[in-house]
């Protein structure tokens, strides 16, 4: 690296003192305390509180009693390094604090400065907590009125609710955190036990590379105004609920994750905005993707490998326009590869380059009006595509199929800018209505029905089709 290079990446603080690459002066500028092994809440927390802003507080490795109350942080640039610090976190049951929690004053709307919390082992106790109590005191590790805050290699787990939560908290950092077993929701009255939990007026927020598993509700939920975040490669684990839930948390990409197992959907997105890539799910209970608000498209949810899902490998049921569902691997689930739907007005969106193997069915449009589906594989299903009477103008392209017991399934009107060039066991255009255009080849020996110009090839020719019959 040249020296002009190597000088462009250092700058100077308001305080005057400089921070590059070589050095952070954020730990120089800041005192050491320790907590010795054995103490108790009251004297840990004495010592935070004397040791004020600029702060590392140490836990020394040890034992610990349990905590009659949380650790609390008031200030600001403090750096919390618990027993496990600089270590693989294990579940040690002889090196445990029950509950962290670091919060500015939310009635007067004041925010502590970069906070770190590392190195703790959490355990909740939630078998001897009573639900229905502060939440906030019941939660593993909770943040609240914090910017600049980061929560990283932390064993969390056992706890009545959340094992981290986080609440206006722009900028925050949660990665590389192990979250386990929280209270099954149905023993909750109306406090979540999400794993991982963020909510209101997050910004500029990431989640990453942590594990969940035995998760009571969510394992991963963002929501109310937590936009312009990120969700990515996190492992989750037997969820209760869905894996990954990100609500009203618009601009915030899903992606690299991998799901095994779960009670419900694997990743559900309401936002807007937001791609959904290169996660892969595997043998969740319902839908693997499900879509359940997405205006303002495009929403591109690509490259994603699903499998053995309960239901449809990605799903849309509501009044939505410009999902991009393309690139995607899924199959082994019972019912719909693809399944794009309303229950208001007609939508419209784009599905190719996907390859759908095993389930019920390949694509299936519902309300769709001018939905492209082109370039698609499509094996071992019953019908490979299909349309309902709502539909029309639906644009059917290069489709490769083999191996499906239906047909390509085109009902409703006007599906008139359709070019296939594939190999099909059949195409049903028996219930379209109106002008179809656009050439269909044809593998030979399908029984096509009347409806559009087709061309079916006979081995040695094409025999061509209109609305009235052969010519």
């Amino acid at each position: 690296m040249g020296l002009f290079r190597f000088l462009n990446q250092w700058r100077e603080k308001k305080d005057g003192t400089l921070e590059g690459p070589a050095l952070s002066t954020e730990s120089v500028n800041k005192t050491e305390h320790w907590i010795p092994a054995g103490a108790t809440v009251g004297e840990m927390n004495t010592i935070i509180a004397d040791a004020g802003p600029r702060s590392i507080i140490k836990w020394e490795p040890g034992d610990y009693p349990r905590l009659s109350a949380p650790i609390k942080v008031n200030s600001s640039h403090v750096e919390l390094r618990g027993p496990g610090w600089g270590s693989e976190l294990l579940p040690e049951q002889d090196k445990q604090i029950n509950l962290i929690e670091a919060t500015g004053d939310a009635d007067a709307d004041t925010y502590l400065d970069r906070v770190i919390i590392q190195g703790f082992y959490v355990n909740g106790d939630k078998d001897n907590v009573s639900d229905g109590g502060d939440a906030l005191n019941q939660c593993g590790i909770f943040m609240q009125n914090v910017r600049d805050a980061e929560i990283h290699r932390n064993y969390a787990y056992n706890t009545l609710y959340s094992n981290i939560r986080a609440s206006r908290c722009p900028r925050i950092d949660i990665h590389h955190n192990r979250t386990e077993l929280t209270e099954n929701i149905d023993n909750l009255s109306n406090k979540p036990p999400d794993n991982i939990s963020i909510k209101n007026q997050m910004t500029g927020w990431a989640i990453h590379h942590n594990q969940c598993i035995d998760c009571g509700h969510q394992a991963i939920e963002t929501a109310a105004d937590a936009s312009n975040g990120a969700v990515h490669n996190n492992y989750v684990e037997n969820a209760r609920s869905a894996a990954i839930q990100v609500h009203y948390s618009n601009h915030t990409p899903v992606y690299g994750n991998t799901v095994q197992g779960g009670a419900s959907a694997a990743i559900v997105v309401d936002n807007i905005g937001a791609p959904v890539y290169g996660n892969t799910v595997d043998g969740c209970a319902a839908s693997a993707i499900r879509v359940k608000l997405a205006e303002g498209g495009p929403n591109p949810i690509w490259g994603n490998t699903l499998r053995n899902y309960g239901a449809h490998g990605i799903f849309c049921d509501v009044e939505t326009s410009g999902l991009m569902v393309i690139g995607n691997t899924m199959g082994g689930g019972t019912n719909d590869g693809v399944r794009l739907t309303s229950s208001g007005g007609s939508v419209s969106h784009q599905v190719a380059f996907n390859h759908i193997d095993g389930g019920r069915n390949g694509v299936r449009l519902q309300n769709n009006e001018g939905t492209k589906i082109v370039f698609n594989s499509i094996h071992n299903l019953d019908d490979p595509i299909t349309a309902d009477s709502a539909c029309t103008d639906v644009d059917v392209r290069g489709l490769i199929e083999s191996g499906n017991t239906g047909d390509v399934v085109l009902q409703g009107t006007r599906h008139r800018r359709n070019g296939i060039i594939g190999w099909f066991d059949g195409v049903d255009l028996s219930s379209t209505t109106g002008q179809f255009r656009g050439d269909m080849a044809i593998a030979d020996g399908t029984s096509a029905a009347s409806g559009g110009a087709l061309a079916v090839w006979r081995g040695s020719g094409w025999d061509y089709y209109n609305p009235d019959g052969a010519v």
